[in-house]
């Protein structure tokens, strides 16, 4: 059996825009630190974008694929979840141009919840991982964005 892993790491990349502000605005509340009403702002910009920051530290996960079910391990708590592939209905593949292409699954545990990933495997390699989805859940419906990706093409191509 393949084994596949993703992650979404990719939600780092909002750290370096939140860190910023946060660095700017606590080096101006220093030192206009005697304008009470700058430095008040300054003190609440902080703590808020610190929670945003906290936030995305949360949602940070490992996914792993087995046999009969997605494990989602959270990177900085304890929380596990898994998502049984028969709970899977549907899965966009977003290609992007020199960057990293991401994986969207929609499943419904008594709710609908989506989790975002990166591409588990490579656009030119993806085809392989759909078919082994297939493999697990044949209901699952498949969509590609953009809508003229190359991803969409080999599946057309593959589907004939």
């Amino acid at each position: 059996m393949k084994n596949y892993t993703s992650n979404n790491y990719y939600l780092t990349d909002y750290l370096a825009a939140i860190l910023l502000p946060i660095l700017l605005i606590g080096a101006l509340s220093y030192f206009l630190r005697e304008n009470i009403t700058f430095l008040t702002i300054g003190i609440a910009l902080i703590i808020s974008l610190s929670l945003i920051v906290f936030l995305i530290l949360k949602k940070l996960s490992k996914f792993e694929f087995q046999d009969n079910f997605i494990t989602v391990t959270s990177k900085f708590s304890r929380r596990r979840i898994q998502i049984k592939y028969s709970e899977i209905y549907e899965l966009t593949h977003i290609s992007a141009y020199r960057g990293t292409s991401r994986n969207v699954f929609k499943y419904q545990q008594n709710r609908i919840k989506k989790i975002t990933t990166t591409s588990v495997l490579s656009d030119k390699d993806f085809q392989e991982f759909i078919i082994w989805l297939k493999g697990k859940n044949d209901k699952i419906i498949f969509s590609f964005l953009p809508v003229d990706s190359l991803v969409k093409k080999k599946h057309l191509n593959h589907s004939k």
